[in-house]
C-alpha cells in the first residue's frame, strides 16, 4: 500500500522519536529526556510544510520550515534558544529535514533524519547539520528505545554537540491479571553540548553529563498515565551530582 500526504501551517520538525508525538503517555519519565531538551530541542515547531508517505514498510517525510536564529545558540543549550516558534519567523533561509523510518520486523521500527539550515541572526549566519538515528521496539510487553544525534556547526565557538540515550522497560502486568499497565523502566543518557570547541575559553567537560534514571509508568487506560522517576545526573568536569525525584500525571491531548 502506498500513501502520500501533504501538510502546511505550523508544523513539528520530524526529528527524533518524541518531537512529533510528545504527549506524556508516549514516553518514559515525568519530563521528556534531557536529550530531547538540549540535543533535539523538543518541542520544535514553526511555520512550514511537509510531504510524507509510506511504501511497503518504509515511511518518509521531507519537511521545509522556518530557519533558526544562530545568535541565540549557546554552548549550554545548543540550538534550543534559536527556535523562532512560528510567531517571529525568518524565511530567508529555510530549514530542511529529510526523515526515513523502516518497520524492520513486527514491533521494531528504526530510522534516521538529516536536518540542514543556514541559521540567520540579526547580523551573522551559521550553517548547521543535525544527523540523528533512532530505534523503537515494543512487543510482548517489552519496551526499548535508543536515540543518538550529532550537530555540526560551520562557525562559532562550538564545533559540535552530541548525545544519546537508551530506555528499557517491561509491562509487569503481563505477570499478573490487571487491566492497568505497570511499566517500570531504566534509562541511561549521555550528552555534551560542546565536546569540540574553537576557543580555549570553553571547557568541553563543563557541558558533558551522564544520567541514570529509574521509574515507572502506570496507565489505567492507554491515553492516561501516572508517572514516577528518580535520577542521578553527573557533570564530567567536577563530578557535580544532581539527584531528583518526580511525580506526574499526563494524558493525550
Amino acid at each position: 500500500m502506498t500513501t502520500l500526504g501533504f501538510k502546511a501551517g505550523v508544523v513539528l520538525a520530524p526529528v527524533g522519536i518524541i518531537n512529533e508525538f510528545h504527549e506524556p503517555p508516549t514516553f518514559f519519565g515525568v519530563e521528556r529526556p534531557d536529550y530531547h531538551n538540549v540535543i533535539i530541542p523538543t518541542t520544535w515547531f514553526g511555520n512550514g510544510a511537509a510531504i510524507f508517505g509510506s511504501y511497503k514498510g518504509l515511511e518518509y517525510t521531507f519537511n521545509v520550515m522556518e530557519g533558526l536564529n544562530n545568535e541565540k545558540f549557546t554552548p549550554a543549550s545548543a540550538l534550543r534558544s534559536g527556535r523562532r516558534k512560528g510567531y517571529m519567523p525568518d524565511a530567508t533561509d529555510f530549514m530542511y529535514t529529510l526523515r526515513a523510518d523502516y518497520n524492520v520486523i513486527p514491533g521494531l521500527k528504526a530510522g534516521a533524519s538529516v536536518t540542514y539550515n543556514k541559521a540567520r541572526g540579526d547580523s551573522t549566519t551559521m550553517e548547521f547539520n543535525l544527523v540523528e538515528l533512532h530505534a523503537q521496539f515494543r512487543k510482548d510487553g517489552f519496551h526499548a528505545v535508543a536515540e543518538g544525534a550529532q550537530i555540526s556547526y560551520n562557525s562559532g565557538r562550538v564545533e559540535s554537540s552530541t548525545g544519546f540515550y537508551v530506555d528499557l522497560g517491561y509491562e509487569i502486568n503481563k505477570l499478573f491479571k490487571s487491566e492497568w499497565k505497570f511499566i517500570p523502566f531504566v534509562r541511561y543518557s549521555s550528552y555534551n553540548t560542546a565536546p569540540t570547541v574553537r576557543t580555549n575559553t570553553l571547557n568541553p567537560d563543563s557541558y558533558a553529563y551522564n544520567q541514570i534514571m529509574f521509574g515507572i509508568n502506570i496507565l489505567p487506560v492507554d491515553n492516561v498515565v501516572i508517572k514516577a522517576d528518580f535520577s542521578s545526573k553527573k557533570r564530567k568536569s567536577d563530578d557535580d551530582e544532581t539527584k531528583s525525584f518526580n511525580l506526574g500525571v499526563g494524558y493525550m491531548f
